[in-house]
């Protein structure tokens, strides 16, 4: 990986708006599909119809790719999702909560954060910069229960998409292990 530093090419933003949704739509698809770690540059390239030369073009690795999926879908839905996130009146608690019904409100949303859920995505470097929200500095037990939370916040999401349990039951569920999680901490 190249690190911190995304590169989206001039010549990307430069072309047309169907091109451009056309190759984002067969890089999410990918990803959602087959995971990040697991995703191909060619598998995009043969989905959106280009050469390899030209995805290179546009991007100079699957990280850059990614980066560009999300400051498309920045633009509605995850414009919403970063402002849960970068709000710092709220604890991750309360975030995770927000991030639930989001999630559970739109499967677009569920199903690219689940692709890159899976085996510590979520650590590229792309999120790394954005981690001086102060649930991200915390101490080991906080940690422990941020990722548990996730953890549980994906659950319920494949209970809701998968499983078809209703978006009431998810909620309800979910309040009350944070209504438990709570309690043990004040004790």
């Amino acid at each position: 990986m190249k690190g911190v530093n995304i590169i989206i090419h001039q010549t990307f933003y430069n072309l047309d708006q169907e091109k451009k949704d056309k190759i984002l739509n067969a890089a999410k698809k990918e990803f959602i599909e087959k995971g990040f770690p697991y995703a191909k540059v060619m598998s995009i390239c043969k989905r959106a119809g280009i050469p390899r030369s030209a995805y290179y073009r546009y991007f100079d690795s699957l990280e850059d790719s990614l980066s560009a999926v999300f400051e498309n879908m920045e633009k509605g839905k995850l414009l919403r999702f970063r402002q849960l996130v970068l709000n710092n009146e709220l604890g991750f608690i309360s975030v995770s909560i927000k991030i639930l019904e989001e999630m559970l409100n739109d499967e677009e949303t569920y199903l690219l954060m689940s692709a890159l859920s899976r085996n510590n995505t979520l650590d590229l470097p792309m999120f790394r910069n954005k981690r001086q929200m102060d649930f991200y500095n915390t101490n080991d037990e906080e940690v422990a229960i941020r990722n548990a939370l996730i953890t549980v916040v994906k659950g319920y999401t494949e209970e809701y998409y998968l499983k078809k349990k209703t978006k009431e039951a998810c909620l309800k569920d979910y309040k009350i292990l944070i209504d438990i999680l709570k309690m043990g901490k004040n004790e």
